[in-house]
């Protein structure tokens, strides 16, 4: 549990190559891929890795011989070679960094090198250059974080120079089989231009920029034609500052922040939405194995008696039959089993420093950890096989240092436990379950109610993990109907989840059909990442109406094998703001290395947990032009040297302005800076921070008095 994340790179007698695949886990579907290299380290292309039972051929662009590279698994290098001089292609060996390639896979997989270390957080970013694009075609990755209109405006300058200039940039969507386009020249068109001529040919936009695993070709030609604004320096810099003050103010009196009115939006999805739907149908799942397992061991006569029964897939648990109302003698037999209890797998808070690191147990009585759960109780009705009156608690059982073992651990711990919800033994709903001939459960109704969800937040930026519990109670109305899906149970989902607080509805979920819910309700184990979970809602909060899809997939366990998660939480929809309607688009949060990372060592420059927060849509505010927004977040959580970096950019008619950022526990900086070569840099180590256009002086903003003051004595107050 607390040994090395780091595996050595020394084996006994052999010091493994230079060149060993990225860091990066690079996810493949079946078909063609195209994926990249954005990792400081080469990928040699002849390892296992390159598994044939699952990899076809692999091909990388040689841009300065304007010829392909091949590599096949299934064929021997003799043969390989042969094969490549016939058809007059180069023989693949390595992909550098910043290179993409293509990959033809038979199966879906993610090729995972486990003893390739993760550059470390303080690691400068693998980013595009002028010298790494030619002329011609160029295919390439980049860790920039930047979509392509973001890297024009950054590279556009070098390029020029060099007598170059980007043309159109694409890259392949292995899931929707289609292309993604854009050309600087059509966006230079301004308006919808650019939106139009993508949507005439049936490509994709680049909503997101590519990630450090994907391949995107850019094809470099003369340099742009670039018509210069027009107005002086110094009143193109008014412009652009007037433009942030008023969308300031518009988005938020209190505030002044767009970002601060996403994350607000991120919060009532993530947060709170989310929660509560889980929370609920999490409880009719475990409602549903309870009753299951009553089924299957009480009500057969041919079954052996068992005690208790756990779960591996959907988060865990397990169900044990009880004699009395109180829970506290076990059964020994089918004669004596009256009732079912079962738990929810604990969400676990360790305990952390004062900036969110995690703290090891020194001395008795001092706090370890808390373990939050639901419990779930089950009265069988004595005239009714298919109905149970189903009692919930959400439980907090707070765990401190009882004694040591002799190498300074805990050995043995006291509980403290506190319930939330109703009385014991807690909230009351009603669950009726349908069977098939065979006994089998096909449908099933969970109405009443549920002790309240809880969120769990915090663990970084110098926050310590907190957990919320959302309200007072939940009032459910839910229906499942139950099939397979391979080995996975599939619930589709309706009905309705609401959250009371001090007597008074506070958020109210509806599901429409076609959620659904893939998950193991048995013993058996789904830690392959197939589980998922679809919620077609709508959702009405204290600051925030929802409507759209809420999907959490991408299943992963950690590399300790005791957290498994979504590593993939993505909202599509609209939202509303204090009743207004202000968000259309997508919300993202990605777990990107869970895979690697291991939840029972601290966070460290060698465990490092990234985050990744997206943004795309459009933003409108009451009496002001939509705003086209694409934002994006990733958080580097390495304990005290975290790092966090903001990049995107947002459209209104005309003028589009980028923004780039960095924070770690040294350095603070944002910059915003427009096509027309207007910039703000906010350092947060200087007490004032030019504003420039093509590098000359215009202005200082000073965040004292939140005012710019421009070189011609006049000055604007934010």
């Amino acid at each position: 549990m607390r040994q090395s994340f780091v595996r050595s790179l020394i084996l006994p007698g052999l010091l493994l190559p230079v060149l060993a695949l990225a860091a990066s886990p690079i996810s493949l579907r079946v078909g063609w891929n195209l994926v990249g290299n954005g990792d400081p380290v080469a990928i040699v292309v002849a390892t296992p890795l390159f598994d044939p039972a699952k990899i076809t051929t692999v091909w990388k662009w040689n841009k300065q011989d304007s010829k392909w590279a091949f590599y096949t698994p299934l064929m021997t290098s003799e043969n390989l070679t042969a094969y490549a001089q016939s058809k007059g292609y180069d023989v693949l060996t390595s992909i550098a960094s910043k290179e993409g390639f293509w990959v033809n896979a038979s199966v879906a997989t993610v090729l995972t090198d486990p003893l390739a270390l993760p550059p470390a957080p303080e690691t400068a970013a693998v980013i595009l250059a002028e010298s790494d694009l030619i002329r011609g075609w160029n295919l390439v990755a980049s860790a920039d974080n930047k979509n392509p209109s973001q890297l024009n405006t950054g590279l556009n300058s070098s390029l020029n120079t060099a007598d170059k200039g980007i043309v159109t940039a694409w890259a392949w969507d292995a899931g929707s089989l289609n292309w993604k386009f854009y050309a600087p020249a059509l966006e230079a068109e301004g308006g919808s231009v650019l939106a139009n001529y993508i949507s005439g040919k049936g490509y994709l936009a680049f909503s997101t920029a590519p990630s450090a695993t994907d391949g995107f070709w850019m094809n470099i030609g003369a340099p742009t034609v670039v018509i210069a604004p027009t107005g002086t320096a110094l009143e193109r810099a008014k412009t652009f500052m007037a433009t942030l003050r008023s969308n300031a103010k518009a988005l938020n009196a209190a505030d002044l922040s767009l970002k601060t009115e996403l994350q607000a939006v991120a919060d009532d999805v993530m947060n709170r939405t989310a929660p509560i739907a889980q929370s609920g149908i999490h409880a009719l799942i475990v409602a549903m194995r309870g009753a299951k397992f009553w089924n299957d061991v009480i009500k057969n006569s041919s079954a052996p008696f068992v005690q208790s029964r756990n779960f591996v897939g959907d988060g865990g648990g397990g169900c044990g039959f009880f004699s009395d109302t109180d829970y506290l003698v076990r059964a020994t037999s089918k004669a004596d089993a009256n009732y079912v209890a079962c738990g929810t797998a604990a969400q676990r808070i360790d305990a952390t420093n004062s900036i969110g690191q995690y703290q090891r147990c020194t001395a008795v009585g001092e706090w370890c950890h808390t373990n939050w759960s639901m419990r779930v109780r089950l009265h069988p009705d004595t005239a009714d096989a298919s109905k149970f009156t189903v009692y919930t608690h959400t439980r907090a059982a707070r765990m401190t240092a009882e004694t040591f073992n002799t190498d300074g651990f805990v050995s043995t711990f006291t509980e403290t436990r506190t319930h939330y919800g109703a009385a014991f033994p807690g909230n009351a709903a009603t669950l009726i379950t349908q069977r098939d001939s065979n006994g089998q459960i096909t449908a099933l109704s969970l109405a009443g109610e549920l002790s309240p969800a809880f969120s769990i937040e915090g663990g970084s930026f110098n926050m310590p993990p907190v957990a919320t519990v959302l309200g007072d109670k939940h009032n459910v109305a839910l229906s499942a109907a139950l099939s397979k899906v391979g080995t996975l149970d599939k619930l589709a989902l309706s009905g309705s989840i609401a959250l009371i607080k001090a007597d008074a509805l506070e958020t109210r979920i509806e599901l429409a059909v076609g959620s659904y819910l893939h998950a193991t309700t048995g013993n058996a184990s789904a830690e392959d990442g197939s589980q998922e979970m679809l919620l077609k809602l709508k959702a009405n909060t204290a600051g925030s109406a929802v409507t759209g899809d809420i999907k959490l997939s991408a299943f992963k366990l950690d590399v300790s094998h005791t957290s498994y998660i979504p590593t993939l939480v993505s909202f599509i929809g609209s939202v509303q703001r204090n009743g207004v309607s202000f968000f259309d688009g997508s919300v993202t949060v990605e777990a990107l290395n869970h895979a690697s990372f291991n939840v029972n060592l601290p966070r460290s420059s060698t465990n490092v947990h990234t985050l990744r927060v997206g943004f795309v849509g459009k933003v409108t505010i009451p009496a002001r032009p939509t705003l086209d927004v694409n934002l994006s977040v990733t958080h580097n959580d390495a304990g005290a040297s975290s790092t966090a970096a903001l990049s995107g950019q947002y459209r209104q008619g005309l003028i589009t302005i980028n923004l780039t950022g960095i924070d770690n526990a040294t350095t603070s900086i944002l910059t915003l800076e427009s096509t027309e070569g207007v910039k703000l840099v906010i350092d947060e180590s200087k007490t004032s921070h030019p504003l420039t256009v093509n590098g000359e002086e215009v202005g200082t903003f000073t965040p004292s008095n939140s005012r710019i003051t421009y070189i011609d004595g006049t000055w604007e107050q934010f």
